[in-house]
């Protein structure tokens, strides 16, 4: 599952997608041997650019606007 949100700046605009990662078997487990965990990835377009530029730029957006993207995505989850 994936939770999505645009964030606008004055030097463009912010996509963060976070994305919750869970084992289908109980033996499975990551390279640092959790068994779920929580993926972010920001994609950052440019003021006055269509396409966003490559790369992870989540040093880029404030901790603020990723916590507020996480809480969305944890009320989601819940039933």
């Amino acid at each position: 599952m994936v939770h999505a949100k645009n964030v606008k700046d004055s030097r463009g605009t912010f996509k963060i997608e976070v994305s919750l990662w869970i084992v289908k078997q109980s033996w499975e487990t990551d390279i640092n041997g959790n068994s779920h965990r929580y993926d972010i990835h920001v994609e950052f377009t440019p003021k006055g650019k269509r396409k966003p530029l490559h790369g992870n730029h989540i040093d880029m957006i404030s901790e603020e606007d990723l916590q507020a993207c996480r809480v969305e995505f944890w009320k989601k989850l819940q039933p």
